[in-house]
């Protein structure tokens, strides 16, 4: 079976037999008029050929001819129905770095790399906060663009998982009380 992608104008963009699937976190979607609105922005970007969003579990997923899609064309169609591209994030500990100048060749490096969307690197922290495409970079990618800088690499900041498990009790106590439990 052939699948094609129309432009934005309905002429015939692409034509593959095979396409490529992608999904995207989409943020802010609060009803099936949210949803519907960002996946007619989706299909008319230029090489999806389908899109189907979820707002049960906030997902666009997408066929595409990758032979054409451009990922920041998806992002920007979601940006401009009013939502968001959620991408996972992450706090990395970073030693050796001694000045400002070190966060910024850190910042700066990892920036450069593909599917990195921000960093913030905290020197009095000794740590970075990472917002990045996992299906575009790794962990390992990030790891080792660190260490070639001559930096340490600390692991997922011990920090961030102690918050998470008190974020989860926290909720877990506020469940229970609004169930009388």
């Amino acid at each position: 079976m052939k699948y094609t992608a129309l432009t934005a104008t309905g002429k015939r963009d692409s034509t593959v037999d095979k396409p490529e699937k992608i999904k995207l976190r989409i943020k802010g979607m609060h009803c099936a008029s949210c949803a519907l609105t960002v996946e007619k922005s989706l299909k008319k970007t230029r090489g999806v050929l389908n899109a189907v969003v979820n707002l049960g579990d906030n997902t666009a997923s997408l066929e595409v001819d990758s032979s054409v899609f451009d990922p920041g064309s998806a992002e920007e169609a979601v940006k401009r129905t009013g939502y968001g591209v959620e991408y996972p994030k992450v706090s990395i500990s970073i030693g050796n770095m001694s000045c400002v100048m070190c966060a910024r060749k850190i910042t700066e490096s990892l920036k450069r790399i593909e599917g990195i969307r921000d960093v913030i690197v905290d020197l009095s922290l000794g740590k970075a906060d990472i917002e990045y495409d996992d299906k575009t970079v790794s962990l390992s990618v990030i790891r080792e663009t660190i260490e070639k800088l001559g930096y340490t690499y600390g692991g997922i900041f011990e920090h961030d998982k102690a918050r998470d498990t008190q974020d989860k009790v926290k909720k877990n106590s506020l469940i229970r009380r609004l169930l009388g439990l």
